[in-house]
Formats: C-alpha cells, sequence, structure tokens
C-alpha cells in the first residue's frame, strides 16, 4: 500500500518464471521486494535472497526485515522495513 500511495505500480507473486514479493514499476524504475519477519538463520536470508538470483536486470532489489542489523549479500541489499519505511525514496540507500 505505501508504494501504491507514492505512485508505484505494484505486482505480486511471479514476474518472467521468478517469485517475488513485491515488483514495483514507475517511470523508467524497478524494485524487487522481498519481505521476511527475521533474517535469524541461514536458511531464512536464504529464502530472502534466493528470488534475486539470476535476475538480468540493474534494477533495486532489496530484502525487508525487523531486522535492526543490516546483512546485504552478493551486491543485493537488506534494509531494515521501518527505516525503509520512513524515507522519501524507497530507492535511496541508508544512512543517507
Amino acid at each position: 500500500m505505501e508504494l501504491r500511495r507514492r505512485g508505484w505500480e505494484v505486482h505480486y507473486g511471479t514476474k518472467k518464471e521468478r517469485y517475488a514479493d513485491f515488483i514495483a514499476e514507475k517511470t523508467g524504475k524497478r524494485l524487487t521486494l522481498q519481505v521476511a519477519r527475521f533474517l535469524d538463520s541461514p536458511e531464512a536470508a536464504d529464502r530472502a535472497f534466493a528470488p534475486f538470483y539470476g535476475l538480468r536486470d540493474n534494477f533495486s532489489n532489496i530484502v525487508l526485515s525487523l531486522d535492526p542489523v543490516q546483512r546485504p549479500r552478493d551486491g543485493f541489499r537488506h534494509e531494515n522495513l521501518r527505516d525503509w519505511l520512513l524515507r522519501d525514496d524507497p530507492e535511496e540507500t541508508w544512512p543517507r
């Protein structure tokens, strides 16, 4: 709902045979988002980042969770959900 409020077109589920929680598009930009409560085990982190592997684009791929510490992996971003929601631009990296 937050992305739609900000003018993004949001798709759910699969896109090009890859599962993603949300794919948001706006004026030539695209975000692929995965949402997890916590990345509290290697298995949880593997599940959260798995949809990003094999994507052949240069758009932002972000895992959002309630973890206070960011744990990016292989160039894919991991962000705290609360901090991400407070930003003006969802593509902006944290901290400013």
